[in-house]
């Protein structure tokens, strides 16, 4: 309670030293220490039953974190109650009441646990109950937002973005585009201790898709008329949302108009914008495959259809990619891993398997054998390899088959604390990559899918993709077990196999399955769902039906994913 400005850290110190302070703390301990009890009996799967008594965790922490509040000690309060929503959220799982979960995360948010809060918005979302966080959307009131809650409400809507209802995703992009305009009275409430301008930049990019039609346009033409789209982060963030707004939102008059903007005025999203106009302009597309051919693999990704670049021409761009794949074992032998930018060892798989006679397949073989060159490092190319398997010579399926082979019997890279969480091995992509090549013998495949089978969420999502390449009849157990595995990620890979098995054939039992799947209560399985159905082509009667059911789904990019397929 002292005056602002004060440093008299002995009287700091004296006046936080109470009976008060005292209980608090001891009060704190004891709920943190049957927190971790609490998980350490869950880990060991007690089924003991206590009667009477009270909640040891939450009660503790709630009482600590009332304390911290009627003193006025802020900073404690938040910490407590995070921590209260945190280990209430432990508790739940993806078909645990929506309500109870909703609360949890409104903890969270209130708490100004922003982190915390990220995390737990994207299992939500992901995993189920995905419409707790609509509901917790629809109560936020941007202009309340304080010091605490205003980076957990932009937090909020930027990674729920996906499953807000139109009418809160329209008040929300409304009240971005006007407080980037004037961020003043917003920055006056919340003093806050980021910038400002890419923050709400960044929500806009993960609401703006889920708004109506008129509302994206007035994102669109915001943009168009935008005088310097910015450099570094706000660059950054302003391509996160024109990745994020559909296609059919830009006409022909629009893009024509970027089309006629210098390269300078454009600034570092110059290609994105480029990427936009080369609709229309064959001056842009024109340009966008120079850089291409020229190295750019930011310009590759934008050229569109890499089959249409001149074979006779490529040399540049081959000899840049090799370059970079050669680097990249290099560093691995060293112990050395990066993360993030473009797919190098990719980028050279697909333009080698598109350009045969402009190929240079020995640094990316060497890539693939080398033990040291980490899993998430070869996934790409393997993955590419797998998809185009039918169009290589036959003496390169031969040398594949040998290093897929290879591959299975490799150990994982040593654990590094600059790998984090990626796949250490390639186990999943290599066994793929075989059964699809067929040259090796079936028993083999099955003790790689074994393992697949027994490893971690990773492994299960290629164990799914491996069954579903098989396509035996006797995988259909296994996959009807992975469908109802506890990792979103692995019920969306057997959603998408299951979703191109009915564009191709009627099967009772995995339709009942993909009924089952479409009840997922989170969203990713619905994405890979979806995105396979739109994509599909010729449809099924099944499968069209499957599409109109989606039509209402909480997912704005599902529902925008079927609409551009019945268009």
């Amino acid at each position: 309670a002292s005056a602002w400005g004060e440093r008299d850290i002995e009287q700091v110190i004296t006046n936080t030293d109470t009976a008060a302070a005292w209980w608090r703390t001891q009060t704190t301990s004891g709920g943190l220490s049957a927190l971790a009890l609490r998980e350490f009996k869950g880990w060991a799967r007690d089924r003991s039953v206590t009667l009477g008594g009270g909640d040891e965790v939450n009660d503790p922490l709630f009482a600590g974190s009332l304390m911290a509040n009627l003193l006025g000690d802020h900073g404690t309060w938040r910490f407590l109650s995070g921590l209260l929503g945190k280990q209430a959220l432990l508790r739940l799982d993806r078909g645990s009441d929506v309500e109870a979960v909703r609360s949890c995360l409104e903890t969270l948010r209130i708490a100004g646990d922003e982190s915390g809060l990220t995390l737990a918005v994207n299992r939500v979302v992901a995993n189920g109950p995905a419409d707790a966080v609509t509901l917790l959307a629809t109560e936020v009131d941007l202009d309340s937002s304080t010091h605490t809650t205003g980076p957990t409400n932009l937090a909020l809507l930027s990674h729920g973005g996906d499953v807000l209802d139109v009418e809160t995703a329209d008040r929300t992009v409304i009240w971005l585009l006007g407080t980037l305009r004037d961020p003043t009275p917003f920055a006056a409430r919340t003093n806050p201790s980021y910038l400002i301008e890419p923050r709400l930049v960044e929500t806009l990019a993960g609401v703006v898709f889920a708004a109506s039609v008129g509302v994206r346009r007035s994102v669109v033409e915001y943009l168009v008329a935008l005088p310097d789209p910015g450099i570094g982060i706000l660059a950054h963030s302003w391509g996160r949302v024109l990745d994020a707004l559909p296609d059919e939102d830009w006409d022909e008059e629009l893009c024509l108009i970027i089309a006629k903007r210098t390269d300078a005025e454009l600034g570092e999203l110059r290609l994105p914008l480029r990427e936009l106009a080369s609709r229309f302009s064959a001056t842009a597309r024109e340009g966008i495959k120079r850089e291409a051919l020229g190295g750019s693999l930011e310009a590759l990704g934008r050229a569109g259809d890499i089959r249409a670049l001149p074979t006779a021409e490529l040399s540049g761009l081959i000899s840049t990619l090799t370059e970079r794949v050669r680097r990249l074992v290099t560093d691995a032998r060293a112990v050395s891993y990066g993360h993030g930018g473009h797919d190098a060892a990719r980028a050279l798989a697909l333009l080698n398997s598109w350009h045969l006679s402009a190929a240079n397949w020995e640094p990316l073989l060497e890539l693939l054998k080398d033990p040291a060159v980490a899993g998430y490092q070869k996934e790409g190319a393997l993955e590419v390899l797998t998809s185009l398997e039918r169009q290589l010579p036959d003496e390169l399926r031969q040398e594949l088959a040998a290093i897929a082979e290879e591959i299975q019997g490799q150990q994982p890279v040593a654990d590094s604390p600059f790998l984090g969480s990626v796949s250490a091995d390639a186990l999943g992509p290599a066994t793929e990559l075989a059964a699809a090549l067929r040259v090796q013998d079936e028993a083999d495949i099955e003790l790689c899918l074994l393992t697949l089978l027994a490893g971690d969420s990773r492994h299960r999502e290629w164990a799914a993709r491996v069954i579903g390449r098989l396509e035996r009849p006797q995988d259909q157990g296994a996959l009807a077990v992975l469908a109802q595995d506890p990792e979103p990620e692995v019920r969306a890979v057997v959603g998408a196999i299951l979703s191109n098995q009915m564009l191709r054939k009627s099967d009772i039992f995995n339709e009942n399955l993909l009924q089952r799947l479409l009840a997922d209560p989170g969203t990713r399985v619905h994405h890979r769902i979806a995105g396979v159905l739109a994509g599909g082509g010729d449809e099924s009667a099944e499968a069209a039906a499957l599409l109109r059911e989606l039509r209402g789904n909480r997912s704005a990019l599902v529902r925008l994913a079927v609409t551009r397929c019945a268009q």
